[in-house]
Parts: C-alpha cells; sequence; structure tokens
C-alpha cells in the first residue's frame, strides 16, 4: 500500500510547473483589474454608438434642411433635358398613306375595273392594305395589297359587274397593318427594294380589235426581263395601260417562276372598247421582304 501511494506522488506535477515569475505577476494583475477591462469596453462601445448615431443624426438633419431640396432641384433639371415623346412621335411612327380618287375603267361590255392609286412616303414602314370596294349596296371581295415603303402601287377589283357605269363607287379601306424593317437588317431600305425590283419593258406592241378583225379582243404583246440577281416563285403585277401618259386601264400579270437575266415575250388581252395603248408600266405586286417570294439559290 505504502508503495502504490509513493508511485501516485512521484506523478503528481505542480500547476506552476513551466509559468516564469512575469506570466505569474501578469495573471495575477489582470485577475485583479478583470472588472475594470469589462467596464472600459462598455464604455468604448457606449461611446462608439454615441458616434455614430450622433453622425446618423446629422447627415439626415442636414440632408432633410439642404439635400431634399437639391436633389428635387436636379431631378426637375433632369426632367427638362429630356425631349418630350409626345413630340417626337411623328418622326418615327408610320405617316398615313396618300390615296387619289378612284378611277373606272371598262374590262369589257358591263364590266368595269376599279382602280385607286396609293402611295407610301414612309422610309421604313411597309404597309399591307385590306379593301375592298363599295357600289350602292353591293360589295367587293375584300383584298389585301402590300406597299412598300417610298412605294406607289394600284389597289385594283378587277371586273365588276354593273351592268351600267358604276357612278360613286367609293374605297373601303377595311385595316391598315404597318411593319417596320429593322435598321439592323435592312440599313438602306430605298436600295435595298431597287436591287430587287429591277424589270425593264421592251419591244412593246398593241394591236387594236375591230370589227373586221378575227379576233374580237385587242392584243398586247412585249419582252419582260428580270434584270435583278434574284429569281421569283410567282410574281404579280398589275399592268398599267397609258395612251400619252395618261391612265386608260389595267391589266393583272402573273409570270411564273421569273428567273433572274431572263426575257419572257408575254402577250395580254383587253375587252376593253374603244381602247388605245401607247405604252404600259409594270407596278409590281412583290413583298421584297418576305424570302418566300424568291427562288433560293441551291
Amino acid at each position: 500500500m505504502l508503495k502504490n501511494k509513493n508511485k501516485t506522488l512521484d506523478q503528481y506535477q505542480s500547476p506552476m510547473a513551466g509559468m516564469s515569475n512575469r506570466q505569474l505577476r501578469f495573471s495575477g494583475w489582470y485577475v485583479r483589474h478583470k472588472s475594470q477591462f469589462r467596464q472600459l469596453g462598455k464604455a468604448a462601445l457606449f461611446v462608439f454608438a454615441l458616434v455614430t448615431m450622433s453622425y446618423a443624426l446629422y447627415g439626415w438633419s442636414m440632408y432633410l434642411l439642404i439635400g431634399y431640396k437639391q436633389d428635387k432641384t436636379i431631378f426637375q433639371n433632369l426632367i427638362s433635358q429630356f425631349s418630350n415623346y409626345d413630340n417626337l412621335k411623328p418622326l418615327y411612327e408610320a405617316q398615313p398613306l396618300d390615296f387619289s380618287a378612284t378611277k373606272i375603267f371598262p374590262s369589257s361590255d358591263g364590266q368595269y375595273d376599279f382602280v385607286t392609286e396609293v402611295r407610301n412616303t414612309n422610309s421604313r414602314q411597309v404597309a399591307v392594305i385590306s379593301f375592298s370596294y363599295t357600289l350602292g349596296e353591293n360589295l367587293t371581295k375584300p383584298q389585301d395589297t402590300i406597299v412598300l415603303p417610298g412605294q406607289t402601287t394600284l389597289l385594283v377589283a378587277f371586273g365588276q359587274e354593273t351592268g351600267s357605269y358604276p357612278a360613286g363607287v367609293r374605297l373601303n379601306v377595311l385595316h391598315i397593318a404597318w411593319h417596320r424593317i429593322n435598321p439592323h437588317q435592312v440599313f438602306n431600305v430605298s436600295e435595298y427594294i431597287s436591287d430587287r425590283l429591277l424589270f425593264t419593258i421592251a419591244n412593246f406592241s398593241f394591236s387594236r380589235a375591230t370589227a373586221r378583225s378575227d379576233v374580237p379582243s385587242h392584243r398586247l404583246t412585249f419582252d419582260i426581263t428580270n434584270e435583278s440577281a434574284y429569281s421569283y416563285w410567282q410574281p404579280k403585277f398589275i399592268v398599267k395601260l397609258l395612251a400619252s401618259d395618261q391612265l386608260v386601264g389595267v391589266l393583272p400579270l402573273t409570270i411564273d417562276r421569273f428567273k433572274s437575266t431572263k426575257t419572257y415575250s408575254l402577250e395580254l388581252r383587253s375587252l376593253a372598247p374603244d381602247l388605245i395603248v401607247s405604252q404600259i408600266v409594270l407596278v409590281p405586286l412583290i413583298d421584297v421582304f418576305d424570302e418566300r417570294e424568291f427562288i433560293l439559290p441551291r
């Protein structure tokens, strides 16, 4: 028993072992002043909170007294420097189309064509017009026609049976849909259109029907060439019939597979009475912004 007790005493280590006198004195000093350190920390936190709160109250007070009025003045000045977009709307909105008076031309005995010229003065907006004509209580079949930017086209109702001359024909514009051309896709719209609508007429000839003629209709022959670099599936045209630069009638024309650089010899007939034609002008009805119009190269 005594032997085990001596062994335990040999294993005992003093808690002061490894501590110098300096560390011992510092530990005693810290323990005696620990409460004072706590009070000093609380005082420092109180002073910090007081200073920051005072600074915040000072800042808000100065803003309410001076800064708010200055911000209000700056905001009003910024508003006054911006343009009034209501006044700028006419610069980027589509301008109204220009419609001429409706003209009536005989197409055969008892049938007449109703024709209205329309011009799109906008430089970047495409107009799609839904229209019909009214004669008394009768209404022609609604149609859609596209008017490209800067272009003039014709709204035509062909071969309307009226029996007698249709006085009082009135154009009804049912709807106009506008489509703006993205400048990132097409920068120069007029050049884009002109490059794709290069059609020329040559060797025009007009043979007038007579009572002694074997052919009871007027005959128009001409050569048409697609001078553009683009081929079309089935482009449609309106052929303006002119006599001494005066419009005397219109005819529809559709060409199947109109290839680039190709020339076609065509013949048109008209049953309009007393018709005399000295020249013709083509009015394309082609949406050059629709890829479905074109025969894409393989």
